[in-house]
């Protein structure tokens, strides 16, 4: 805007110019009429003037007849057109002036407008920040969210379709029923009792064979046969280890039907110094009911596997456990039934 009144500025420092130089110019015009006249006016030559412009020539003599009009000097005439085109000129700088001050007040406007604009975005931008922020903090807890929904998911497919042993076969249990007595271990006063069994085994789904091991704990109803002998209950404890066999009964072969088969050791406890047990044990008579001994046996049997959810299987089975014992002695008022101890539980 400076720039454009400094332009406007020297075109009237111009015009002014042009204007100074075409009066004195016009001063040097008029005085030099002036001089033609006054020499003119000294001149004793008189020119006779008529309205008629018609020239004759009589006696050497030329005379211009006016016809009313007066004729204007060509010097004023061109002052008169410098002065249109100087007002000419000072009306386009007004409105030039006007123009540029309009434009100066839109840029102004402008101006305003894109500081407020600026403003706007200086606080869109640090909004953004804000929001980037909170988003970082709620992608990094979903995430975390989406990590540990995957491992949940991972164990939950593991618990409905696999093992907790991560479906490498491996597995383990509980069970419990009722003992019952045969043969000599029914005959020497000993009647049904409690069974409880841990199974730990090693069984591939979809194979054939596999490995089980069972530590358990028995219990009989010791019942005396005569007043001669004194029968308390004994606890058995057994740990045999056995091969399996696995025969499907579903395409998925989540169901079994299973043989077992193998031996281990039972220890008897309290088997009571005057049982009828603790002959065919072959304990010592400590009279008392504290007398333990350990035997060794064979068990084998049969049973039925049928998977329920994830790692959960449902087992029935049963199994016929004969330990080895002492024949009695001839004086045994038993008689020779048997040496024997055998349950099926």
């Amino acid at each position: 805007m400076r720039f454009r009144r400094c332009i406007v500025g020297a075109i009237a420092f111009s015009v002014a110019f042009t204007v100074s130089a075409i009066k004195a110019e016009a001063q040097t015009d008029s005085t030099r009429r002036a001089q033609d006249d006054t020499t003119r006016a000294r001149s004793t030559r008189r020119i006779p003037v008529q309205k008629d412009r018609s020239f004759s020539y009589s006696n050497q003599t030329r005379r211009r007849e006016s016809t009313g009009e007066v004729m204007i000097s060509p010097d004023r005439a061109r002052l008169d057109s410098l002065a249109l085109a100087v007002e000419a000129d000072r009306q386009r700088d007004e409105a030039l002036a006007a123009s540029t001050a309009a434009v100066a007040a839109k840029t102004d406007a402008l101006a305003a407008n894109l500081s407020a604009v600026a403003d706007s975005l200086r606080t869109v931008r640090s909004d953004l920040s804000t929001v980037r922020g909170e988003l970082t903090t709620v992608s990094t807890r979903a995430n975390v969210l989406a990590d540990s929904l995957r491992y949940l998911d991972q164990r939950f497919m593991r618990l409905r379709n696999g093992s907790i042993f991560g479906n490498s076969g491996f597995y383990a249990g509980v069970g419990t029923g009722a003992n019952f007595t045969v043969s000599t271990l029914n005959d020497i006063g000993y009647k049904e009792g409690l069974n409880v069994v841990v199974p730990i085994g090693y069984h591939k789904q979809g194979t054939t064979l596999g490995l089980r091991g069972e530590f358990g704990i028995q219990t009989f109803d010791g019942r005396s046969p005569s007043g001669a002998f004194n029968n308390p209950d004994p606890k058995i404890y057994s740990a045999v280890g056995m091969l399996t066999v696995h025969l499907p009964l579903n395409a998925a072969k989540s169901h079994n039907f299973y043989l077992m088969g193998g031996g281990g050791a039972y220890m008897f406890r309290d088997i009571g110094g005057t049982s009828t047990l603790r002959e065919r044990l072959g304990a010592s008579n400590s009279g008392g009911t504290s007398t333990n001994t350990t035997k060794f046996g064979v068990t084998g049997g049969a049973g039925l596997e049928f998977h329920i959810l994830g790692a959960a299987n449902i087992f029935v089975q049963t199994k016929y456990t004969n330990v080895f014992g002492d024949a009695p002695s001839a004086a045994s008022s038993l008689g020779n039934s048997g040496k024997n101890l055998s349950w099926i539980p």
